[in-house]
């Protein structure tokens, strides 16, 4: 393709005319993969003459195709000439880049380096290093930034990795490569910092910072020999960091945190991995740092700007009182310091907390029980007294004992809430086990500090009484304290309690305040999942009866008045549907109606993941819970549906697909609205997006299930085939094609299905020739079962041998018995084993294949037996879904629409073999008419030669 041709396309691609944008989508798309064309795609980046602009769209366009199109394992890969042209270029393009360019550049390397680095980019380290000197030798600051900014994003990889000796032999010559550049450059930079103007100075400090950052990747694994052997130059330089100060560089916002606060943080976080980790190494280093750090904590005022490096200093004290150097907290006067000049001014609320909690309650709510990455003064001040416990439980809780009984009192005489708040963050704090910021999963442990029964019913207990006040509480922040502790202490409250404390949160969902009445739904949500040790609700199903209209009534009302999506309410919904379940029948109407609104909200701009998927999943469990009120489901949502799939809402699509397949595997026969579906289910736009696809598939299934006779027509099984050829060509969708196949072969008559049998197994091994994995073998065998167990051994035999004479035996040796042990699934074992079952009473299999029918029932013995062999390419390919707890999550590349499973609308597990109760016991009744056939006797004498004692014994030939 024309390089002005390309650059057209790029510039249209970002065109506001929607069919304009589309078009040059589609060609770009078409041509990524083809050969030269993604390394011109880089040499327009690199063109002086291109405008910024295309250089940024052609630069993301490089992005994604080093994201989709590079792996080994991808569908579409880029050629390896194009792989070498783009790894020779690259490094040099970045470096003239425009910045917004250049951070994409880095991006693109990045994900290169996931797949080639070092091993497929063995010069890179050399090339980037050597850019790196020369740029240093100019002193151009701008061109090093860029290099080293690059080398961090290449390295930040090993903070993740462990540690073994291929990884050891990967990273010593990378360390030897860089670790002298990194120490001459920060060595410069710690004196060039603290001699120029403070604009310079801020260029300096974000390059200083980097070169920590570089410092920390290769650090994190081990220390190098060089690295070792230079520890002491690197630690001066981080420790006359750490003491320098210039009122320049602080900023006068009281919330901007400034390049020195960054910088010093950055050195604190990377000297708490050296005392974890190195600690023989950093103890000559520790007495210093940890008197500077120390010092400078007790200084730190409250203002939000300095949270970062108050955070990163505690967090550095609380790996010194959990190591060996712990001593230097046993004195009881440095105890006592600590614990009041460190501890407690963090922990107590701050008015940012107050204005936080009022004005911007979704952060607070994120930043406190979400278990979000950012820390807290609060959180660190927490896990800070947790390490001083560890050797000092006694001291520590005798202290906070005094100090808990003041501000209780101070809140009892003058009012004084921020006291209270702070007592009960305390008895938190010294309560939790492994402490865990997200109230989903905090467990208790025995405190010595108070006995939580009485604190609770002292305390507790009457700031969760609303006395009629719920809507505006005197003092909210306690509300929700007094909501969490609940949470946090669930584990020790009486079962008999559970249902009175979810009868008190249900009255704080109707709180003006967004925060009180979001830990209460919370809250409720995490009481309805306890357990008993049996497994058994902890909460039963006469006192859901109580609960569950009330719950309902001020949930939706708390929904209805909110002015966000706020996805805790709608999962406390969708909790108590699935805990109620049946019990829900007589509200299935006043459900029903604000669901359908919500959703008729929420399609018009679709903003919300988790919110939307909670949404959803109540639906669901109201079909899973009612079947027989799916009529009445169906009136209020179907036309909804319709309409979502009519617009082409992508964010819904795999719900609705999902949730239709559901109510119509509740119906014994298929309504007439259903009709329009079955068109749609099998054009191939649909299949463009991964996302639909399991869906898709699923509600597919369940039409040839319950209209077979209509996918007899021979038009539309040859659509529905094309489907299956499409999917079962990917590597990543395969299972979804044997799935839809796999349908057709149980539900549809086979004389319409014989005449594609040939094409069918053609398709096959042309997959099986050209990328054959393990999950593809175990499916195939699998299908092969089925097909056995439904039409007969002979008939595939039949079939295969039509293809190519010797291809069934190719079959039996190279795929199914080296498979077939690997399958997963009760009933798909079950169905793999009636198969070889029905294979070793085949005459022509006795007749013809002897050697594989051997095979075949020295595998069928291990099956029977319960033997599984493993499978090392499963982690591979799981289907790609979305993390439901990471659901909020925002990602650079825009929407995902990965396939997001709803739990009530999971298909069950599929029996091929109904008609065989009791695998073990055909197996007998077939077998022993196996023994007694004429060619039989032949047929043991070669297995005796090949099989265990055990499996002997087991085939009576022992």
């Amino acid at each position: 393709m024309d390089e002005k041709v390309i650059w057209q396309l790029l510039q249209n691609s970002n065109s506001p005319d929607g069919a304009t944008r589309r078009q040059a989508e589609q060609e770009l798309n078409d041509h990524k993969t083809k050969p030269g064309f993604p390394s011109l795609v880089l040499r327009i980046v690199g063109t002086p003459q291109v405008s910024e602009e295309i250089k940024l769209i052609a630069s993301v366009f490089l992005k994604n195709i080093a994201k989709n199109n590079w792996s080994p394992s991808a569908d579409n890969i880029i050629t390896a000439e194009d792989k070498a042209q783009i790894k020779q270029m690259i490094a040099g393009v970045l470096l003239d880049a425009p910045p917004a360019v250049k951070r994409t550049l880095s991006d693109a390397i990045t994900k290169i380096c996931e797949c080639d680095f070092p091993k497929e980019w063995p010069h890179l380290v050399t090339e980037l290093v050597t850019r790196a000197s020369a740029a240093f030798t100019e002193k151009n600051v701008d061109l090093l930034s860029g290099i080293l900014t690059t080398m961090h994003s290449i390295f930040v990889r090993y903070r993740q990795a462990f540690l073994t000796e291929a990884l050891k032999e990967e990273i010593l010559p990378i360390i030897a490569s860089v670790g002298p550049c990194l120490l001459t450059v920060l060595s410069w930079l710690s004196t060039e910092t603290q001699t120029h103007h403070p604009e310079k100075q801020l260029t300096l400090l974000t390059l200083t910072r980097i070169c920590i950052d570089i410092y920390h990747d290769l650090t994190c694994l081990d220390l190098a020999p060089f690295m070792e052997d230079n520890i002491g130059g690197f630690m001066n330089i981080f420790l006359q960091l750490m003491k320098y100060d210039s009122a320049a560089l602080h900023t006068k916002s009281a919330y901007e945190e400034g390049p020195l606060e960054q910088t010093k943080a950055c050195i604190t976080e990377m000297l708490t991995l050296f005392l974890s980790q190195f600690d023989e190494d950093f103890q000559p280093f520790l007495p210093a740092f940890a008197e500077i750090i120390w010092s400078s904590l007790t200084k730190i005022t409250d203002v939000p700007k300095y949270d970062e490096l108050a955070i990163a200093s505690m967090d550095f004290l609380s790996a010194t009182a959990r190591s060996i150097h712990h001593t230097v907290f046993k004195e009881p006067a440095t105890l006592s310091t600590v614990c009041e000049q460190i501890i407690i001014p963090n922990i107590r609320i701050r008015q940012s907390d107050v204005d936080m909690f009022d004005d911007e309650s979704e952060d607070y709510i994120r930043r406190d029980i979400e278990g979000s990455d950012q820390h807290t003064r609060r959180r660190s001040a927490c896990e800070f007294t947790h390490s001083l416990c560890k050797n000092y439980q006694s001291d520590v809780t005798a202290i906070f004992q005094g100090h808990v009984t003041t501000l209780l009192q101070s809140f009892a005489t003058t009012q004084d809430w921020k006291a209270k708040d702070s007592a009960i963050y305390l008895i938190t704090a010294l309560s939790v086990k492994q402490a865990t910021s997200n109230i989903a999963l905090s467990g208790v442990r025995s405190t010595e500090m108070v006995n939580v029964g009485d604190f609770f019913n002292s305390h507790i207990l009457p700031e969760l009484q609303t006395e009629g006040n719920a809507a505006k509480p005197k003092f909210p922040v306690l509300k929700a304290d007094a909501i969490k502790f609940v949470s946090s202490f669930r584990n020790q409250l009486p079962p008999e309690h559970l249902p009175p404390a979810i009868s008190l949160l249900s009255e704080w969902l109707l709180c003006e305040s967004e925060v009180v009445h979001t830990y209460a739904a919370a809250t409720i949500e995490r009481l309805l999942t306890m357990r008993n040790p049996d497994g058994t609700a902890q909460i039963q199903k006469p006192a859901m009866v109580q609960l569950t209209g009330p719950l309902f009534q001020n949930l939706f009302t708390a929904l209805d008045k909110q002015l966000r999506e706020n996805h805790y309410l709608m999962m406390c919904v969708m909790r108590v549907i699935r805990t109620s379940e049946e019990i829900v029948g007589p509200y299935i109407g006043p459900v029903l109606a604000p669901l359908s609104k919500i959703l008729f909200q929420v399609t018009k701009n679709p903003s919300n993941p988790a919110y939307n998927h909670y949404l959803f999943e109540s639906i669901s469990g109201l079909v899973k819970h009612n079947p027989a009120q799916v009529a009445d489901i169906e009136k209020s949502l179907f036309s909804m549906f319709m309409k979502i799939l009519e617009a082409d809402v992508v964010e819904f699509m795999p719900y609705v697909f999902q949730i239709l397949a559901q109510l119509l595997e509740a119906r014994p026969d298929v309504p007439q609205c259903y009709g329009q579906l079955t068109g749609l289910l099998v054009r191939s736009e649909l299949y463009k997006s991964k996302g639909n696809i399991p869906a898709v598939i699923r509600l597919l299934g369940v039409f040839i299930a319950k209209e077979p006779q209509k996918f007899a027509n021979t038009a539309l099984l040859g659509e529905t085939m094309g489907v299956f050829q499409k999917l079962v060509m990917s590597k990543t969708l395969d299972n979804e094609g044997f799935e839809l196949l796999n349908a057709i072969i149980q539900y549809v008559p086979y004389q319409s299905v014989k005449p594609m049998m040939p094409t069918v197994m053609q398709i096959m091994f042309t997959r099986l020739s050209g990328s054959k994995t393990m999950k593809f073998c175990k499916m195939l065998v699998l299908f092969c079962s089925i097909f056995i167990v439904k039409h007969g051994a002979d008939e595939l035999i039949s079939v295969s041998e039509t293809m190519q004479a010797g291809i069934w035996k190719m079959l039996l040796t190279n795929v199914w018995v080296p498979s077939v042990n690997k399958v997963d699934g009760s009933n798909s074992r079950k169905a793999c084993a009636a198969a070889l079952i029905i294979l070793s009473g085949s005459p022509a299999m006795m007749q013809t294949y002897q050697t594989e029918w051997v095979l075949c029932v020295k595998a069928l013995a291990g099956l029977i037996a319960g033997e599984k062999e493993g499978d090392d390419e499963g982690h591979l390919y799981d289907r790609a879904t979305l993390d439901v707890n990471n659901l909020g999550s925002k990602y650079d590349d825009g929407y995902t629409n990965s396939f997001c499973p709803l739990a009530c609308a999971a298909k069950p597990e599929t029996d091929f073999c109904s008609h065989i109760p009791d695998i073990a016991a055909y197996f007998n009744e077939k077998w022993t008419a196996v023994l007694q056939l004429p060619q039989f006797p032949q047929m043991s004498a070669m297995l005796r030669t090949v099989l265990p004692p055990n499996h002997l014994a087991f085939l009576k030939l022992a």
